[in-house]
Order: C-alpha cells, then structure tokens, then sequence
C-alpha cells in the first residue's frame, strides 16, 4: 500500500519490532532490531513512545542513538 508509513500502521509496525526485539534474546533479537531500525528510517515523525522503545531495545539513549543517525559527522 502506498504511503503506508506515513499513518498510524507505520508508526506502530516499527514500535512492535522494537518492542519484539527487547522481548527476545541472542541472534533473533539482533536481527529483528536491525529491521525494526531500517523500517524506522522510511517512518516520518515517530512519536516518543516508539524513540522509548528503540531506547529500551538498544538499551542505549535514544538521543544519542538518533543524532549519530540523522547527523553527519
């Protein structure tokens, strides 16, 4: 569906990877993290409580996390 991550359902697609991956442990929860990362990069405006769960999944801040990403070096 076009434009599918510019509403709700991207959003919480990309909230429900992370979230999946602090639930489960070794390689699956490394390669579910990775794709919950790619996805979040096509998702406009992610709110606060999915920048929360990546936080929590990649148990680093999120705002460090999100400034390597969005500012070039």
């Amino acid at each position: 569906m076009s434009g599918w991550t510019e509403v709700g359902l991207g959003r919480m697609y990309v909230e429900q990877l992370f979230l999946l991956a602090c639930s489960t442990d070794g390689e699956l929860a490394g390669v579910v993290f990775a794709e919950a990362d790619r996805q979040a990069s096509d998702v406009p405006r992610l709110p606060l409580v999915v920048l929360r769960a990546a936080s929590d999944a990649a148990d680093v801040d999120p705002l460090t996390h999100w400034r390597q990403r969005l500012v070039p070096t």
